[in-house]
């Protein structure tokens, strides 16, 4: 699948199409949010297991909550068994495994650049923290580039996880400027939903699962 090339402007047009798609049914969407929220706490508090668990949990759980969002946007019905399409679905359970060992792979790498780059702020804020920095952010990018449309091309096309990763690194360096906008956005509206003690992520959470939706529909399939 190719992916087409959208205008600067689409990645705050995106947010708008996200939250079209929330208030057709908020409550479900705050709930299901809130599963994936405890699923994932719980994890937190697993030691080790709990860690290698969530990098491909949450992978399965992110393809369904992108199914979710296509089920919405189609017939109008949004079930909690949606959330758990990934493992209901035999023919998709094995592809989001290897995308969610992507994943996990990215996060351990990520802890790693994080662990030294701590030590090296605790030392001394010189070069080594600079590069460290641009590691963390280069590991990050990677990681967005390779899943962001691989987990909708996975879940809602069935694509084989190696094609879709690389159309899901193609698409994101097409269109690397209103993804760019669409991150800065997230990171405004993190800061905020952050601020009555978290609470604004159960009504955050679901618009950006919207925006990332209608994000690949407008790439991939219009």
């Amino acid at each position: 699948m190719e992916a087409r090339t959208v205008e600067l402007e689409r990645g705050w047009g995106w947010f708008m199409d996200g939250w079209s798609l929330f208030m057709k049914n908020p409550l479900m969407w705050v709930v299901m949010l809130l599963i994936v929220t405890l699923i994932m706490l719980l994890l937190a508090y697993v030691p080790i297991l709990g860690l290698l668990a969530s990098g491909l949990l949450g992978t399965m759980l992110a393809g369904g909550l992108i199914y979710s969002a296509s089920q919405l946007d189609e017939d109008g019905n949004l079930e909690i068994p949606h959330l758990f399409q990934a493992f209901l679905d035999s023919s998709r359970t094995g592809p989001m495994l290897v995308l969610g060992s992507v994943a996990l792979i990215a996060s351990l790498l990520m802890g790693l650049v994080t662990k030294g780059l701590i030590g090296s702020m605790g030392t001394q804020f010189g070069a080594s923290t600079v590069i460290g920095f641009l590691l963390l952010l280069l590991v990050v990018a990677l990681l967005v580039s390779v899943l962001f449309y691989a987990i909708p091309q996975v879940m809602l096309h069935d694509r084989a996880p190696v094609d879709a990763i690389q159309s899901s690194v193609m698409g994101s360096l097409r269109n690397w400027q209103p993804l760019a906008v669409f991150v800065l956005i997230c990171l405004a509206l993190s800061y905020i939903a952050a601020l009555p003690v978290g609470l604004g992520f159960v009504i955050l959470g679901p618009i950006v699962v919207g925006a990332w939706y209608q994000n690949y529909k407008e790439l991939y399939e219009e």
